[in-house]
């Protein structure tokens, strides 16, 4: 059985001309996604049926791996669309690609180990107008916890920040034995399928916390409590 998770950290430490880039990248990625999924609705496209004539319909002054990319997110979005609407019983809604993240595969990226003060470059290659960036970003506590896990090739990059994913192996599902369901929240940390609360002091704690000025020393202690 496999398990997957995901952190995000900043691209704050890039210069202002590297944001502006992931901007205007971003926008065209948009566009060219919003094309393929007004070719993909109402139609039963796979991604499967991808190939070089199809994605070489848009034009765009994105190289053809970019392209690929965008191509790639179109179909889940179609997918998700066509499922929302049949769960409410409605008529699915052509999505719109909003320019707020890129998937991109590693035709596209490469993660390299930090080099001077930083322990991440994300370096973005093959995008097109002879582009190549190479984002400096810093590991945190939360990615951390990923450090004995795999982390993919692929990456969601957001104008502000990326998204990493992780996968762990953690061996064959147990058939035996009784099983207790879980469920996170703010009034109590978990509930069990038994009827069991725990962690009642959660919510005291970020109410806490919402008493304190942001980025003050009580704030910080506030929030180091409830971690």
């Amino acid at each position: 059985m496999r398990i997957t998770r995901s952190s995000k950290t900043t691209i704050s430490f890039a210069t202002q001309k590297k944001r502006d880039i992931i901007n205007e990248i971003s926008d065209e990625y948009s566009r060219v996604a919003n094309i393929f999924t007004e070719m993909f609705f109402g139609n039963n496209f796979q991604k499967k049926d991808l190939k070089k004539d199809i994605t070489n319909i848009p034009e765009s002054w994105l190289s053809a791996r970019m392209r690929q990319c965008c191509a790639r997110e179109a179909p889940g979005m179609v997918r998700s669309a066509v499922m929302s609407a049949a769960a409410k019983g409605t008529e699915a809604v052509k999505p719109v690609h909003t320019g707020r993240k890129m998937i991109l595969s590693s035709q596209c990226v490469r993660i390299e180990k930090g080099r001077n003060s930083f322990d991440l470059w994300l370096v973005i290659h093959s995008v097109g107008n002879k582009m190549k960036l190479q984002i400096p970003m810093k590991r945190h506590r939360h990615m951390n916890l990923f450090s004995g896990w795999k982390m993919s090739d692929s990456v969601t990059v957001h104008r502000k920040y990326v998204i990493f994913s992780f996968g762990k192996e953690t061996g064959e599902k147990k058939t035996e034995g009784k099983l207790t369901g879980i469920d996170c929240g703010i009034n109590h940390l978990l509930a069990t399928s038994e009827g069991n609360l725990h962690g009642h002091e959660v919510k005291p704690l970020i109410n806490v916390i919402k008493r304190k000025k942001q980025a003050s020393e009580a704030y910080r202690r506030a929030k180091k409590t409830l971690s």
